[in-house]
């Protein structure tokens, strides 16, 4: 059974990228804005997503 991630990003400001893909190679980077505020970087370069929000949860195998 595959291992089912789902991520809420807070206050996001940027995303790109499908809503649900498989084989994720997921990453995490924190990066100073402008505003000298930190946010997240979440990305995964081979299913092109890349989401800039101020954090993010992560829960795993979630039943709806």
């Amino acid at each position: 059974m595959a291992t089912i991630w789902w991520i809420c990003c807070v206050e996001p400001q940027h995303i790109c990228g499908p809503t649900k893909w498989s084989n994720s190679n997921i990453t995490l980077n924190a990066i100073r804005v402008e505003s000298e505020a930190e946010q997240v970087i979440i990305a995964d370069e081979r299913n092109g997503v890349r989401i800039i929000a101020e954090s993010f949860e992560m829960k795993e195998n979630v039943k709806l």
